[in-house]
C-alpha cells in the first residue's frame, strides 16, 4: 500500500482555528496581528472579531449625522457584545489592542484611530468633574 504524503493528511483534517475578521482600511498583516491578540486573550471582551466590532461602533458613533454635540450613553451588560454599545468601552478595547500590537501594526491602527479620535473630541463635551486619572475618552459628558 503506498504511503500518503503529510500534506494530503493535513488537508483532510478539519481546522479548529476561528475565522479571521478583516478590518476595512487595515492591512492583512495588521489584521493578522490583531487576530493573534484576540485568540491569545483570556478576557471575554477580547474574543475573535471584537476589535473589528469595537472599531465599527466607535466610527459609527463619531460619524453620526449632524454637527451637534454627542453624549455618551451607558451600555447594557446582559451579553458580551452589548458592552460595546458604550463607545467608551469600545475605545478601551481598541486602546488595549493598540498597546499589545507590534510596532508596525500599532502605527497602522493608530493612524486609523487618529481622525476618529479628533472627531470624538470635537463632537463631545469635556466634563470638568471627571476623574483626571481616567483616559481622555472617558472624561467627556454623558447623557443623563
Amino acid at each position: 500500500m503506498p504511503r500518503r504524503r503529510p500534506g494530503a493528511l493535513r488537508a483532510e483534517q478539519p481546522r479548529a482555528e476561528s475565522p479571521r475578521s478583516h478590518i476595512r482600511g487595515i492591512s492583512s498583516g495588521t489584521c493578522h496581528a490583531i487576530h493573534l491578540i484576540e485568540r491569545r486573550s483570556r478576557h471575554p471582551s477580547h474574543s475573535v472579531g471584537f476589535t473589528a466590532i469595537a472599531l465599527d461602533k466607535y466610527e459609527r458613533f463619531v460619524r453620526t449625522g449632524g454637527q451637534e454635540a454627542l453624549y455618551l450613553a451607558d451600555a447594557a451588560y446582559e451579553c458580551p457584545g452589548c458592552i460595546l454599545d458604550d463607545v467608551r468601552h469600545a475605545r478601551d478595547l481598541l486602546e488595549s489592542v493598540l498597546r499589545r500590537l507590534p510596532k508596525r501594526a500599532r502605527t497602522e491602527l493608530h493612524r486609523r484611530l487618529t481622525p476618529l479620535d479628533e472627531l470624538y473630541l470635537r463632537r463631545t463635551l469635556p466634563n470638568p468633574f471627571a476623574d483626571p486619572d481616567d483616559p481622555w475618552w472617558r472624561r467627556r459628558f454623558e447623557a443623563d
